[in-house]
C-alpha cells in the first residue's frame, strides 16, 4: 500500500526508492531540498540485516545496494550489477557479464568479488523461505574477470526474479553499489540514524522530527566508476526517510510533511480510506498474482469439520469483499485451486478472491451453488 498526490502508475515493492530517483530531479543536497519519505515500520526496522527482510529494511537495501539484476516500477527483470546474461537451453547455467565501473571504496568490480558477496548474501539466507527457494544454486563459479556462472541443481524458472530480492543486494566490505548511500547526521542537519531511535517528535504532534531519520544521498557515478552526468556541478539527490506508524504516517502525509508513504498492511487500509481530503486516486495497492481472502488458521473448533468450512464458503460476499476494499481487477473464486468435480462437496471453501494475472489455474468442475443467488447460498448453508 503507498499513497502519494500526483504521481501515477505503482511502483512494486522490490527497490521503490529506486523509482524514486525520477522524483527527485529538483532536490538539492541539502535537509531543506530533500524529499521526505515515510515507511510504515518500527525506526528500529530499518537498518536490519540478515535473514527475510520486512519491508522498512528491504527499501533501505534495495536503495543502497544491487545485485546481479533488479526489478523495474513494471516488476521486470531489468540489469544491475549485471548488464546482460544468458540461460542455457537446459535451465541448468545461468551466465552474467559484469558492467564496468567499481564499487563506491574504489575497489573494482569483478567477478571474484561479486562471487564472494553472493556466496556470503546465499548463507545467511538458510533456513529462511528465500533460501529454500534458491537452494538448488549448485555452485557460483568464476569464468572471467568479468563473467560468472550459477550452476543449478536442476531448473530453476524464476531464477532471475529471486536473485532481483533486497535480500540478494550485494555488498564489498558492508559497502553496497547504490544508487544512494547512508549520510551519518551532521552537526545541525538533525538527520542522525542511530538505530531505535524514534522517527517522530516528542511532543505527541506525530509529525516527523530530525532525530532518528535516515537521510539517504545519491552516490556520485564518478564514485561507481561510471560515466558522469551531463551536468556534473548537479548537487546529489537526498531521501528523508521516516519510520512511523501507520497513523502517524497518514497524518503526516494530510499535513504536506511528507510526500510519499510505503508499505502498510491490509489491516492499514482504513487509515489510508478516512483520510481526510485524500483522494481515492492516491491510495495505490501493489499489482499482485495471487490470491486474497480468508484462510482458517486452526485445525479445531467448528470450522475443523469440512462441512462447516463448506456453509461459511457458500455465504461469504466476495464481489462486497473485494469492493469494499478496492481490489480492483480480481475476479471472485470459490477455490483457492479447482478441485475435481467427484471431490467438490467433501472439500473446505476458501473465502477469497483470485488476481486475474498469471497463468490460469486448472479447470475442474467448480461447486454446484456457485451459480446460485446469494442469498439461497445463504439459506442452504
Amino acid at each position: 500500500m503507498r499513497f502519494h498526490p500526483g504521481f501515477s502508475g505503482a511502483v512494486r515493492r522490490m527497490g521503490p526508492l529506486l523509482s524514486l530517483a525520477a522524483l527527485l530531479g529538483a532536490c538539492q543536497s541539502d535537509d531543506d531540498r530533500a524529499l521526505d519519505v515515510a515507511v510504515i515500520g518500527a525506526p528500529s526496522a530499518l537498518l536490519d540485516q540478515g535473514g527475510r527482510l520486512g519491508p522498512a529494511a528491504q527499501l533501505v537495501q534495495a536503495a543502497t545496494a544491487q545485485g546481479l539484476v533488479a526489478l523495474d516500477a513494471q516488476g521486470q527483470v531489468v540489469p544491475a550489477l549485471a548488464d546482460r546474461w544468458i540461460v542455457t537451453d537446459d535451465g541448468d547455467s545461468y551466465i552474467f557479464r559484469l558492467r564496468d565501473g567499481t564499487w563506491p571504496g574504489g575497489a573494482p568490480l569483478n567477478s571474484q568479488n561479486v562471487a564472494r558477496a553472493l556466496r556470503q548474501a546465499l548463507a545467511g539466507l538458510q533456513g529462511t523461505t528465500l533460501g529454500l527457494d534458491l537452494a538448488d544454486i549448485a555452485e557460483v563459479r568464476v569464468m572471467t574477470d568479468r563473467v560468472l556462472e550459477l550452476r543449478l541443481a536442476r531448473p530453476v524458472p524464476e531464477l532471475l526474479q529471486l536473485l532481483a530480492q533486497p535480500e540478494l543486494a550485494l555488498r564489498l566490505r558492508q559497502q553496497g553499489s547504490g544508487p544512494f548511500e547512508i549520510v551519518r547526521g551532521r552537526p545541525g542537519q538533525g538527520s542522525d540514524s542511530k538505530r531505535g531511535e524514534g522517527a517522530t517528535r516528542g511532543d505527541g504532534s506525530g509529525r516527523p522530527s530530525g532525530t532518528g531519520v535516515l537521510r539517504l544521498v545519491e552516490i556520485p557515478p564518478r564514485r561507481l566508476g561510471l560515466p558522469p552526468l551531463s551536468d556534473e556541478d548537479a548537487p546529489s539527490r537526498a531521501v528523508r526517510l521516516h519510520a512511523l506508524t501507520a497513523r502517524a504516517a497518514t497524518e503526516a502525509f494530510t499535513r504536506g510533511d511528507v510526500a510519499v508513504v510505503l508499505g502498510g498492511r491490509f489491516a492499514d487500509l482504513p487509515l489510508g480510506q478516512a483520510a481526510a481530503g485524500l483522494s481515492r486516486r492516491a491510495l495505490q495497492i501493489d499489482p499482485a498474482a495471487g490470491l486474497f481472502g480468508l484462510a482458517v488458521v486452526s485445525d479445531t473448533g467448528p470450522l475443523a469439520a469440512p462441512e462447516f468450512r463448506e456453509a461459511l464458503s457458500m455465504a461469504i460476499d466476495r464481489d462486497a469483499l473485494a469492493g469494499a476494499i478496492g481490489l480492483a481487477g480480481w475476479t471472485a473464486a470459490a477455490r483457492i485451486v479447482p478441485a475435481p468435480a467427484a471431490t467438490v462437496g467433501a472439500l473446505a471453501g476458501a473465502a477469497g478472491a483470485a488476481s486475474t494475472g498469471g497463468a490460469p489455474p486448472p479447470t475442474a468442475a467448480p461447486p454446484v451453488w456457485t451459480g446460485w443467488p446469494l442469498e439461497a447460498r445463504r439459506a442452504e448453508a
